[in-house]
């Protein structure tokens, strides 16, 4: 059925909560008694979802997923195997890069009239977790900045050689 929910999700979203879909964030928690330190994001790496609908005010896609799909055996060990996989990556140190150049697209304007201006800054530190989509920069100068790993235009150089993240 079309339509919207109020500003919180679409009518065919509230159909597949009372159908029992849950979204990965409330069936982290519903499985948390049963897989300790498990998250949404370990759910949605082992389990393919069974639908997705748009939710909040600015129809976000959403996937939805089945308690069932965690009855048969082969998934439940995927998630335990996922959750272990993340803690002992999460256990590692951050890979620390002295030196390093790091560019960077820095935005401003308004929304229809957006303006771009590439920075560049050299002899920064940048620490790198091996978990998580962010890395931290610390400049020379003692500023912090925090960039997305995956943000077009942002590139770190040591030596001269690209680091791939």
């Amino acid at each position: 059925m079309a339509g919207y929910f109020g500003f919180s999700m679409s009518n065919n979203a509230v159909d597949a909560y009372r159908g029992g879909l849950l979204p990965a964030s409330k069936l982290a928690r519903k499985l948390k008694k049963y897989f300790p330190g498990v998250t949404a994001g370990d759910i949605g790496n082992v389990v393919r979802p069974s639908e997705w609908h748009h939710t909040a005010k600015f129809y976000n896609c959403t996937n939805f997923y089945q308690l069932s799909d965690f009855a048969e055996l082969a998934e439940r060990r995927k998630l335990r195997a996922e959750i272990a996989e993340r803690r002992s990556a999460e256990k590692n140190p951050d890979m620390i890069l002295k030196n390093a150049t790091v560019e960077w697209l820095q935005w401003s304007g308004s929304r229809n009239h957006p303006k771009c201006v590439g920075k560049r800054e050299e002899n920064c530190t940048v620490s790198v977790p091996p978990v998580g989509k962010f890395v931290k920069i610390i400049f020379k100068s003692g500023l912090e900045m925090k960039k997305g790993k995956a943000t077009n235009g942002f590139n770190i150089f040591v030596n001269g050689k690209k680091i791939w993240l």
